[in-house]
């Protein structure tokens, strides 16, 4: 769903059903990209100087991964940029950021530079390539965090039930009015942040951080995980997924799980009111259970099981969906995506 999501927004591209070439190149992308930056993965990170040897030495795996990996995120960012520059020209390219970007320029009388194109296809390919990964690893622990804490979803939909009713699905009018599902959007970023430890950052200046002296120019990591789990913040049940800490509106929001400083993510706020309008959808209108196997057993996810890696995402679980809005609710949710 966020690859196509992705794609519609960033480049107003619209996927096939099934083995679209778009999504297959991203999921190719995603998995090799996933191998590289895992822990240990990369045997430079351990030994530097390998940096150095060539590709095909006995050993330089990484390195042939890596230039493999390049290859695909180059054609990540250059096939869907140029699909939407030979739309453009026909004149009936759909709304998308890309299209927006280019259009800007040309209102002011000429055409994008080959410098000015490069520019916006670096930034939609970072849009595209940031989202689809994270939003999905989000929502994937909030399907989790159903299954385990099945009266948080009664608790909400008993809310979604009386602010929006059984004739239409939530819409981003509700959300002021839906301070529970608003606070579960805020827990699922908290609760088992994407990115437990966040990029490196370097600093621009001395600092002292309690009794350490910190140079300019060291490389230093955000504890993402350590500042979500902070008891003096966010209460002695950190480990529990629990949105009534959000109730209380001088709870810090979980700004963290998006980054820190000049890079923290340039999406943040598309991926708060995708994060919203998805979760209230599910919620109102399915009720989320475990899977039931052929011989009628159960299975529950882990909340301790994960996938390693750059993006922390649980261990793959299954879950059931069945309906519970009306027949109204469920032909308008037949035309939204």
């Amino acid at each position: 769903m966020s690859l196509k999501r992705e794609l519609k927004i960033t480049y107003g591209i619209e996927t096939l059903p099934e083995n679209d070439p778009y999504i297959e190149l991203a999921e190719s992308a995603l998995k090799l990209f996933g191998e590289v930056t895992a822990p240990s993965a990369c045997l430079a990170d351990v030994i530097p100087i390998l940096k150095y040897i060539p590709s095909w030495f006995p050993g330089a795996g990484f390195k042939r991964k890596a230039q493999l990996l390049n290859a695909e995120l180059n054609a990540m960012i250059t096939v869907p940029f140029s699909v939407v520059k030979n739309v453009m020209k026909a004149d009936n390219a759909p709304p998308s950021i890309v299209r927006t970007f280019l259009e800007e320029i040309e209102s002011k009388g000429h055409n994008a530079t080959a410098e000015e194109q490069k520019i916006i296809q670096s930034v939609a390919g970072i849009i595209y390539m940031g989202a689809i990964d994270t939003t999905d690893s989000v929502l994937q622990m909030f399907f989790m965090a159903m299954l385990l804490y099945p009266d948080v979803q009664k608790k909400a939909q008993a809310e979604l039930d009386k602010v929006v009713g059984d004739d239409k699905l939530p819409s981003f009018d509700d959300r002021k009015n839906l301070p529970y599902v608003e606070a579960i959007c805020k827990e699922a970023l908290r609760w088992h942040p994407v990115a437990p430890a966040a990029f490196p950052h370097m600093l621009k200046e001395d600092d002292i951080i309690g009794e350490y002296f910190v140079p300019k120019g060291t490389i230093v990591m955000g504890n993402t995980w350590s500042l979500l789990h902070a008891k003096s913040v966010y209460g002695d049940d950190v480990n529990e997924f629990n949105p009534d800490r959000f109730m209380n509106p001088e709870t810090k929001y979980p700004d963290s799980a998006f980054g820190f400083g000049r890079r923290i993510c340039p999406g943040r706020h598309i991926a708060d009111n995708i994060l919203f309008i998805l979760i209230a959808n599910v919620l109102h209108t399915f009720d989320i259970t475990p899977f039931k196997s052929s011989t009628g057993g159960t299975e529950i996810p882990s909340s301790d099981s994960f996938v390693s890696g750059l993006i922390s995402r649980p261990m793959p679980f299954k879950c059931q969906f069945t309906p519970r809005a009306t027949i109204a609710s469920m032909e308008r949710l037949a035309g939204f995506e």
